[in-house]
């Protein structure tokens, strides 16, 4: 055996071990946070990571979010915002940076939305990276058929991806929720389904865009769970600032006229 072939082993040899060192310092992060929320579904989901990130901080709770929605950005426990710079494409190696954050900040709650669409990088993002206490899966529609395709089954199939093992899933979806459910049942994961009635439109009123009952009784089902009552977790969602792409209305008065406008772009 030539050189070449023990270059290839001490090579072979030094990444593995590299890698065996940085999934161990990746657990011990881990470990440091004590809840951890995955957040997966077709639509909805930087709004529901951003509110729930609010009713976390609004309990008292050291929080740290990531959303990849209009801009990619990190919410930190004062409500402030950075956007995440990328020199490249998205990478899911983010999330692991994100881990790393959170547990080097000391933080209580980190709230991650998913940014992946292969179904096996998102059961790769939950079962060797963010290991959730809880996922919410907002819905599952007809979308990206390229990747989680071809029909809405299978995305619902996809999504169920970030379920943990043993924990929790809450979800607004209804018409595909026996799919989310026998998944949960594979896991064995205890599923939540909520409930939009619970919502009030003088709940909805005191936001200051276009939020849907859906998304607020899915964060409501979460805060719930985790013992957090109602009057705070509004508090919570309505001081939470809403992603840039958010449906807001506004409305001017001009020349004895009344304009509204909606921005959907």
């Amino acid at each position: 055996m030539g050189l070449e072939f023990y270059y290839t082993l001490v090579i072979t040899l030094a990444v593995l071990i590299w890698w065996a060192v940085e999934y161990a310092r990746h657990k011990i992060y881990l470990n440091r946070i004590k809840i951890r929320i995955h957040i997966n579904g077709t639509r909805g989901k930087s709004s529901v990571s951003r509110l729930i990130a609010g009713v976390f901080r609004e309990a008292g709770y050291r929080t740290l979010a990531k959303t990849t929605g209009t801009n990619a950005s990190l919410i930190f426990t004062d409500g402030s915002e950075e956007l995440i710079s990328r020199r490249g494409a998205a990478s899911i190696s983010e999330q692991i940076k994100l881990v790393r954050l959170a547990g080097r900040m000391g933080i209580d709650v980190l709230v991650a939305e998913c940014m992946a669409l292969q179904p096996f990088y998102q059961e790769i993002c939950e079962e060797k990276i963010i290991k959730a206490s809880a996922a919410v899966i907002t819905n599952a529609r007809p979308d990206h058929l390229d990747v989680m395709g071809p029909t809405a089954p299978d995305v619902a199939d996809a999504l169920s991806g970030i379920i943990p093992d043993k924990g929790f899933v809450f979800t607004a979806e209804r018409e595909l929720f026996d799919i989310l459910s026998k998944n949960a049942d594979k896991r064995k994961a205890r599923i939540i389904q909520s409930d939009p009635s619970i919502v009030k439109m003088e709940d909805l009123s005191q936001f200051s865009y276009i939020e849907h009952a859906e998304n607020v009784a899915l964060v409501l089902a979460v805060a719930q769970h985790y013992g957090i009552d109602r009057e705070t977790a509004f508090r919570g969602m309505w001081k939470a600032a809403p992603d840039c792409g958010a449906l807001s209305l506004f409305k001017y008065d001009l020349d004895g006229k009344r304009y509204q406008f909606a921005n959907g772009f």
